[in-house]
């Protein structure tokens, strides 16, 4: 069973993504699988679109009407 994510590993998760550390050495850092990290900055609603290897939507829409960032 997976255990619950502490408000300390929180506050690293954002601190390392802020810093753009790889997803590969955050999951490996806090000892949570890649996949564990993607789903926790998703629901803390925190970008990612940066750290993806394939951002295949983003490709897709700024192949469509260019580059579209804010």
């Amino acid at each position: 069973m997976a255990k619950n994510w502490t408000l300390s590993e929180e506050e690293s998760l954002k601190k390392m993504i802020a810093d753009h550390v790889q997803i590969e050495k955050i999951a490996k850092y806090l000892g949570k699988s890649e996949n564990a990290v993607y789903l926790k900055a998703y629901r803390m609603r925190i970008p990612l679109k940066d750290q993806c290897p394939r951002p295949t939507m983003r490709q897709i829409i700024e192949a469509k009407f260019g580059d579209v960032t804010i």
